[in-house]
């Protein structure tokens, strides 16, 4: 995976070189990788991912899938997500919620999120997307706005549509 970045590349190599340890940037004026940011995880190796995110670096923490709901997509799932402030190097540990989809947190589907400099992106079969209404509309605590906008979603939903693809804009504020 990578993203152009002004004249640069920015991508993480572990896909293909699974002992690297870096986020890195190919300068195409120097023809020349460099690293860019590298988290030291001590004498445990996870499998990780990193992904440069506008003024943050993401490091998504992988294990295996034990959620049943989903354990038939995935064999892994991310575990723990790590937001790394670039001018200041200080991070912690994040939940990912779209506050615009009647409360619905899409962190079982994190395999599909793609990350952009600004926003999200998520791509979902309709019948998942479904499953994730109900699972929210079956929640005593849901707000009654929460609980209108879902229910006007869902009666636009047919499971034998094409995926949805959800965009979303970050918010400037990280709480």
């Amino acid at each position: 995976m990578w993203i152009m970045t002004g004249n640069d590349a920015v991508f993480s190599i572990l896909r293909a070189i699974p002992d690297s340890d870096s986020l890195y940037v190919y300068r195409t004026n120097s023809n020349k990788f460099s690293s860019r940011f590298t988290v030291d995880f001590g004498s445990e190796m996870p499998e990780y991912a990193y992904v440069d995110f506008g003024d943050y670096y993401l490091t998504y923490i992988w294990g295996p899938n034990t959620d049943p709901a989903t354990m038939y997509m995935f064999t892994g799932t991310v575990v723990k997500r790590l937001f790394v402030d670039k001018r200041t190097l200080r991070g912690a540990f994040y939940k990912l919620e779209n506050d615009y989809l009647g409360g619905i947190a899409l962190q079982k589907y994190n395999q599909w999120w793609g990350w952009l400099e600004y926003g999200y992106v998520v791509c979902m079969d309709p019948g998942d997307l479904l499953d994730l209404i109900e699972e929210r509309l079956a929640d005593p605590k849901i707000s009654t706005g929460n609980r209108e906008f879902l229910n006007v979603w869902k009666s636009e939903i047919s499971p034998d549509d094409n995926s949805y693809v959800i965009l979303g804009k970050r918010k400037n504020q990280v709480y």
